[in-house]
């Protein structure tokens, strides 16, 4: 069993099989059950190349929605909700690209 971040709503594997990836939503802060205001989300990048999962690693972002994989399976685009963007994730690096 391998930890991840909090709230995993999305899960999706890499074309080459190696990584199974999670966006996770995050903790609802307390207090903001009124504004629906959340926590940091995250992205889990877990390593199955060997056929048995090695230790996750969580990676913080704001507001992670969803995911999907370049076809050689070096990177990760994350569909922001609510931010009308798009965040670029180095697979190999384990850390979010910035432009």
């Amino acid at each position: 069993m391998l930890e991840c971040g909090v709230q995993p709503d999305m899960i999706t594997f890499t074309p080459d099989g190696n990584y199974v990836i999670t966006a996770d939503k995050g903790p609802q802060k307390k207090g903001s059950h009124k504004d629906g205001e959340k926590a940091q989300g995250s992205v889990t990048i877990a390593n199955i190349s060997n056929g048995i999962p090695s230790e996750a690693k969580i990676v913080t972002f704001d507001k992670p929605e969803s995911i999907t994989v370049s076809e050689d399976s070096k990177t990760a685009y994350i569909a922001l909700g609510g931010e009308n963007g798009v965040a670029i994730l180095d697979l190999e690096k384990e850390c979010f690209r910035v432009r």
